[in-house]
């Protein structure tokens, strides 16, 4: 159900920018099998300024099309980001159901899976809704969370915890256009680095990264050989990861599923099976320890565990559902969401890998 694809050119030039779009048509098209109902790409083409177009046809169609055609030869961006689509919710034949998703401030997304809580999320954040289709709701959490955030990455970790449901994501931000953000909670993605030429591939599936980039000839109709042996390198992104691609190195992330998770959930022919918390799903009011429940002020965070943070917010969020709050309690949600995600930046320092660390290796001594 849906496939994700693209690319990243640490150091770009022209022929490479031809080979990664070259490899990207080829990849976009490898994976169609995964959603013939629409296809769609993007690149940033500086800042805050970004480019999107997207179809209602299958992969086939969409990258020998004119409009295609033409947005690939008169653009060489660093990154790219592509998107076949298998329709679930939103009818393809409205645009704005299809993907790559898009917000005013210039967050890119696309999705493979499917989120379970998207009206409630829509509902609680009072977020504004374009298109009738799930994945939307994930460019806006993070478009939501970016202001009270120290960076992207962080947003992206905070709107991923609210998300109930499968993810695999590819996100720009157009205010950072050197930068791609990949997510895999439950869903396969793979990444994969061409040691001659630097460049980043990313997709779904990892054979299909190996079909496209790995060259082989065959000899009597039956003997393989690989023409580059060692120069392709696949893995796929540990579970519950996401990372963060620049010039000069990835930086992986820790990703947290949302607190209340119910059962098991079926989707595209798999069962993704989750851990149910049954003490955080509707027991917000029920005291976490004899002296502390939900509904009474924090006045001072500090004094108290994470937890019970978060089970005051959750309460607040319930009541700014009904009404506006006053004032006192708009300031006590601010230094709650403040030390929950200080306390989350401290438990969750990033670590550094290095499929590319920007040295040829010829050059190594």
């Amino acid at each position: 159900m849906c496939r994700l694809s693209g690319y990243y050119i640490p150091r770009k030039n022209t022929a490479r920018s031809e080979e990664a779009k070259k490899n990207l048509a080829k990849l976009v098209i490898g994976q169609q099998l995964g959603g013939y109902d629409a296809t769609g790409l993007a690149f940033v083409t500086g800042p805050a300024k970004f480019y999107v177009l997207k179809e209602p046809a299958p992969a086939s169609e969409f990258m020998t099309s004119k409009a295609t055609t033409e947005a690939l030869k008169g653009n060489n961006p660093r990154c790219m980001i592509a998107h076949c689509r298998a329709q679930t919710l939103g009818d393809k034949a409205n645009n704005q159901n299809n993907h790559p998703h898009y917000t005013k401030s210039g967050i890119i997304t696309i999705h493979n899976g499917m989120i379970q809580n998207h009206a409630e999320l829509f509902t609680q954040y009072k977020l504004h809704r374009d298109a009738e289709v799930d994945s939307e709701i994930i460019g806006k959490l993070i478009e939501f969370y970016r202001p009270v955030c120290a960076d992207t990455t962080e947003a992206i970790q905070q709107a991923v915890k609210e998300i109930r449901g499968s993810l695999a994501l590819a996100i720009l931000d157009a205010h950072e256009p050197d930068t791609l953000y990949l997510v895999r909670r439950e869903n396969d993605l793979s990444i994969a680095l061409d040691r001659d030429s630097e460049i980043i591939y990313f997709a779904t599936e990892a054979d299909t990264l190996a079909e496209i980039l790995i060259k082989r000839v065959t000899y009597m109709g039956f003997f393989t050989r690989t023409t580059n042996p060692g120069r392709i390198i696949i893995q796929e992104i540990p579970v519950g990861c996401g990372l963060k691609i620049t010039r000069s190195k990835i930086t992986a992330f820790e990703l947290e599923s949302p607190p209340s998770v119910w059962g098991a959930h079926y989707y595209g022919g798999a069962i993704v099976a989750h851990k149910q918390k049954q003490d955080k799903i509707e027991a917000w009011d029920e005291p976490i320890r004899p002296e502390f429940k939900s509904t009474d002020p924090i006045k001072k965070p500090s004094r108290f565990t994470t937890e019970e943070l978060q089970a005051r917010r959750e309460w607040l969020a319930k009541l700014e559902i009904k009404k506006p709050l006053p004032q006192a309690l708009e300031v006590e949600i601010k230094r709650l969401e403040q030390t929950i995600i200080a306390r989350e930046k401290l438990s969750s320092q990033t670590t550094l890998i290095y499929p590319y660390d920007g040295v040829r290796e010829s050059e190594r001594g």
